[in-house]
């Protein structure tokens, strides 16, 4: 076997032991959970429960008649209905409340495998809607209230005093 054969597949071997390391580690993982989940996926639903609580709460605020207001409004509904995406998807990846078997905990974690594109993805259009929301934020409160810009401003200078 020449030298560039056996380093390529020691490297092989080396790659699907680590696979299958981080297959039986999460299987672990989830098995011993009481939620029936990895522990990154209870973050990320932890996470996300409150980032759609608070765009539904936003989505829920009166309608103003600014460009600001108008975009946060909507900012805010797309942004819950990511979440709900992304919750759904989350809840796919839960082991069955029936049975805490070792085989139901490995189906998760070979299932949290599969779609950890899928979650990533959504969650990285969630961070952009979070950005954007923090913008119109701003932006409201520079154009739509001076008032409270200036009693900021004000806090701060006499938080720094």
């Amino acid at each position: 076997m020449d030298p560039f054969t056996a380093v390529s597949f020691a490297a092989t071997i080396l790659a699907f032991v680590d696979f299958s390391w981080g297959l039986a580690k999460g299987t672990y993982e989830v098995y011993q959970s009481a939620t029936g989940q990895t522990v990154e996926n209870v973050h990320i639903n932890d996470v996300i429960s409150d980032l759609r609580s608070v765009s539904e709460d936003l989505d829920g605020t009166p309608s103003g008649d600014s460009k600001h207001e108008k975009a946060l409004r909507r900012l805010a509904a797309e942004c819950s209905e990511l979440s709900a995406e992304l919750m759904a998807l989350l809840k796919k990846l839960k082991r069955s409340e029936k049975k805490n078997s070792v085989w139901g905990s490995l189906r998760v974690k070979w299932a949290s495998i599969r779609k950890a594109a899928d979650v990533e993805s959504i969650l990285d259009r969630l961070r952009e809607y979070r950005s954007e929301i923090m913008l119109r934020l701003s932006l409201m409160l520079k154009y739509c209230y001076p008032d409270c810009r200036q009693l900021l401003v004000r806090c701060r200078w006499l938080t720094h005093w």
